[in-house]
């Protein structure tokens, strides 16, 4: 029997999702991946979606195991954290793996963390390639991903991989390419997050005289003036409608990945608040912590980052979801989200509801104003730099 009609016949839809109890017929899977990764015959199942359970039975498969956080910014924190919680929930044994030590076993399992990493906006696929597949990885997991325009990297992996892709564009597009690892699509991992058990802001210890800089930037921004200026930077981009006395807050990306079609400096991005390797220190709950404070000021919130449109969701706003300029948010809002009442997707070309439409023009408004004046023939014809930099930050 084929691998195919032997994966149709075990069928690893799981209906329960996140973390549900699996129906009785449902028993094969939790020997489903590795049977096949023995046998050195991998190939891409069905199009449904794995729930959580299933990739908790993944994983238990290769435990113990290191973990590699995918690092980036407060999204990617996100992500990281909710899997944390998870590990814990299933009482997985994980070690966190630091690509600058070399590990102590001749061999080892190596689980990376999901996100949006393996696209040609961001450098240093080439790196993180081989690690994830040298001689030493025994079996090698990647969490859910959005992966595009890749081709090198998604060839390099062999039977010992599982990737778990977070859309069907990312499906397909690896199945194209690669016949021996294993693809399987499954749901983002930070909507298994559970913001209410991250730590409370005040009276956070200070760090120890051996703490990692990591942890000590950290600790500087959650209390010091940059917390404050991200809560700040969340009022300056919220808007109250007075007629329903609504606010709107759009959280609008700055990087490559940006909508093209909704762009303003008033506008704030909130996950680009801090960077870094996203491996666990005393504050780096508490930095998934402020992010989810910060959302909740507003009622509604509009944005092209997904991580910001998950955590605007777990925290109870309704969210407007902008496709970045590859399609990761409406391949995840198609396998994820669309079922949620209080999110949607503006897809772009489409007019957006009058009041996200109103909720703009009142955003934008002190920009027209100093447009106009810049523009007026009164402006003083003696400042053409500082008329020149006004413009690129009006974005003209």
């Amino acid at each position: 029997m084929c691998v195919n009609e032997t994966v149709k016949k075990r069928n690893f839809l799981i209906r329960c999702r996140y973390g549900g109890i699996l129906p009785p017929s449902c028993g094969f899977v939790m020997y489903a991946v590795n049977d096949m990764m023995r046998d050195g015959n991998m190939r891409c199942i069905g199009e449904e979606i794995a729930e959580l359970d299933y990739v908790r039975k993944t994983l238990l498969g290769l435990a113990p195991f290191y973990f590699w956080p995918n690092d980036g910014n407060l999204g990617d924190y996100l992500i990281a954290e909710s899997t944390r919680q998870l590990f814990r929930e299933w009482g997985i044994s994980w070690k966190e793996y630091n690509p600058e030590v070399e590990p102590e076993e001749e061999e080892y399992n190596l689980v990376y963390g999901g996100g949006g990493r393996f696209v040609s906006h961001w450098g240093g696929i080439e790196r993180l390639q081989l690690h994830l597949t040298r001689k030493l990885v025994r079996r090698c997991v990647i969490l859910p991903h959005s992966i595009h325009n890749v081709d090198s990297f998604v060839k390099a992996l062999d039977n010992r991989h599982v990737v778990f892709c977070r859309d069907l564009r990312t499906l397909f597009y690896c199945r194209g390419l690669n016949s021996k690892s294993l693809f399987v699509l499954a749901h983002d991992m930070g909507l298994a997050l559970r913001w209410n058990q991250l730590p409370k802001l005040g009276n956070l210890p200070a760090p120890g005289c051996d703490a990692v800089s990591e942890a000590v930037d950290q600790y500087r921004i959650l209390t010091g003036w940059r917390a404050k200026a991200a809560l700040r930077g969340m009022r300056l981009a919220t808007v109250r409608l007075p007629d329903n006395d609504r606010r709107i807050a759009f959280v609008l990306r700055t990087d490559k990945e940006r909508c093209v079609h909704a762009q303003s400096a008033v506008a704030y991005d909130l996950s680009a608040l801090y960077s870094a390797s996203c491996r666990e220190t005393p504050y780096s709950a508490a930095m998934v912590r402020l992010m989810a404070e910060c959302l909740m000021l507003p009622d509604v919130v509009v944005t092209d980052r997904l991580h910001v449109a998950i955590m605007a969701m777990l925290v109870g706003k309704e969210v407007y979801m902008l496709d970045n300029d590859y399609g990761k948010l409406s391949g995840v809002y198609e396998v994820s989200l669309k079922d949620n009442l209080n999110v949607h997707l503006l897809p772009p070309g489409e007019p957006w509801p009058e009041e996200l439409l109103r909720a703009w023009k009142k955003l934008n408004a002190p920009l027209k104003r100093i447009e106009h004046w810049l523009m007026s023939p009164g402006y003083s014809s003696c400042w053409p730099r500082m008329k020149k930099n006004i413009k690129h930050l009006l974005g003209k």
